[in-house]
């Protein structure tokens, strides 16, 4: 094995290009596993960019989680780097001859009832759910998958009418349906899982793997069995997507380094992150400030500062909400064409006009009352989430999607966006909007030990808030729920010191 040399390495901090100790640790380390533990803001694209430099002669594959990350790497790494997405190596692999259209029907509850596969919607659900679970786990046969799956959720699962092997016959029954390249259903998921139980051999001999929080078991298989040295970088706390079963593949790796130095920000910022971490995650580890920069928490009444501002919201909902009420032109909201085309059905649907929906399943809907009875009874939170607007906005719904589809201008220096799509980005200014879950619960955080079971905030919940609060670089408007838990921190001795370090500039 060549040795290391980082004299060549290089950070890119702006005007600071030194390494701190824990960059340097990572970029030295030779273990056949590297697995680091990165806040936000801490410079992990920089550390695995000076980590390849420093191997210039191995071959080096950087795995990304989404298509942006893939090309924001491309344009940073070096030459001896591959980036991919992992999808788009399984896709190479298994996919390419399948039909054109079988990735864009995916196995809603009424085409597994349409197709024999189960009776209900409400078996419907539970199947697909199964088939979501498989696709991401490491398990290799799927009748045994699925009988333990079936005992795990014995009781619901009886509730809906299905045996153990019913179940397990009705999962094997859409798998091969989705397995088939000449039918219509299919999800990406399904021929990454197809990969993964063809045991792919990766060809390069050192295997990078950012967000290694959004991933699942299916990918750390992939990875366990490669003779390459393995590199997987990742923020537990940014982990936001369980519920398209996303799981930290971290958490299964003992021995971690640590980035904990965020230069997207400086002490404020960082001591109301260090404490929702602490109280909410049970963290150890403070985020320290270390941009070159002044941040500052800004109470809800104030305005934000000069430059670009971003105003987070937790639900599509408080961001469709934003924009209806938005004044002036430069204005971008992060909200994609489809989703927009979504709601527009979901109107179209209460407005007893849903022959004219884009969506065929919405065509099936005679009137919004069907709409929303299946919505619910299929667990459907995004349909749901949709139904909510129609029945906020109504008849305002059609002129309302032309404003916001005019205001996406990704040059303007204000944007709305959820958490979930701000996740990578940064602005100078963040607003948090008001429909974030609550921090406390009867005067105590909602957390445990000091609040009961039922108000503990979920652990995906709090990470949403750490996503938010971390998109800024000079200023935070904080919302009325984090405002009340700042309080209670200040009056808690425990946390005294972590609040008297925001004050401080922090150095490196």
């Amino acid at each position: 094995m060549n040795p290391i040399d980082i004299s060549t390495a290089s950070l890119d901090f702006g005007q600071d290009e030194l390494m701190t100790d824990e960059q340097r640790a990572i970029v030295e380390c030779d273990r056949d596993i590297v697995a680091v533990s990165a806040f936000a803001g801490t410079g992990k694209t920089s550390t695995l960019r000076a980590f390849a430099e420093a191997r210039p002669s191995r071959r080096m594959l950087f795995l990304a989680f989404n298509r942006d990350i893939v090309q924001d790497a491309r344009g940073k790494m070096p030459g001896n780097v591959k980036v991919a997405t992992g999808h788009a190596l399984a896709f190479q692999a298994i996919a390419r001859g399948w039909r054109r259209d079988k990735l864009q029907r995916g196995p809603t509850p009424l085409a597994l009832r349409d197709a024999g596969v189960v009776r209900t919607f409400e078996q419907a659900r539970h199947v697909r759910a199964a088939i979501n679970d498989w696709c991401i786990s490491d398990a290799f046969e799927i009748e045994a998958w699925a009988r333990g799956w079936y005992t795990e959720h014995a009781q619901e699962l009886a509730a809906a009418g299905l045996d153990e092997q019913e179940f397990s016959d009705a999962v094997q029954r859409l798998w091969r349906r989705l397995v088939d390249p000449n039918e219509p259903l299919g999800t990406h998921d399904v021929y990454f899982k197809l990969w993964q139980l063809g045991r792919p051999r990766l060809d390069a001999d050192v295997v990078m793997v950012d967000e290694a929080q959004d991933s699942n078991a299916a990918l750390l298989d992939v990875l366990m069995r490669q003779s390459a040295q393995r590199v997987i970088v990742g923020d537990p706390h940014q982990r936001i997507y369980g519920f398209r079963g996303a799981r930290d593949i971290m958490r299964g790796i003992e021995r971690q380094l640590h980035l904990t130095h965020s230069f997207r920000f400086n002490g404020p910022i960082a001591a109301v992150v260090s404490a929702l971490l602490e109280i909410f995650k049970g963290e150890s580890k403070k985020v320290v400030g270390a941009a070159p920069w002044d941040s500052r928490l800004v109470v809800p009444s104030r305005k934000p500062g000069p430059g670009t501002v971003a105003w987070i919201y937790r639900t599509n909902a408080g961001v469709f909400g934003a924009a209806a009420e938005m004044r002036g032109a430069r204005v971008n909201v992060n909200i994609n064409d489809s989703a927009l085309d979504d709601i527009l059905d979901a109107f179209l649907v209460f407005d007893n006009r849903s022959a004219d929906a884009k969506n065929q399943l919405m065509r099936r809907f005679s009137d919004f009352s069907q709409l929303r009875d299946y919505a619910e009874e299929g667990g459907d939170r995004e349909l749901l989430t949709r139904c909510k607007i129609v029945e906020t906005y109504r008849s305002d719904i059609p002129r309302l999607i032309k404003r916001i589809r005019r205001h996406r201008d990704p040059e303007a220096k204000v944007t709305i966006t959820t958490a979930h799509r701000a996740k990578g980005l940064e602005w100078d200014n963040v607003v948090l909007g008001d429909d974030f879950p609550a921090l406390m619960s009867g005067g105590v955080p909602a957390a445990r030990p000091w609040a009961a079971d039922e108000d503990v905030l979920p652990g995906e919940e709090a990470n949403l808030w750490y996503v938010a609060a971390t998109r800024a670089r000079k200023s935070l408007v904080i919302n009325s729920a984090i405002h009340d838990f700042i309080r209670w921190c200040r009056d808690c001795g425990a946390l005294k010191n972590v609040l008297r370090e925001a004050k401080k500039p922090s150095k490196i």
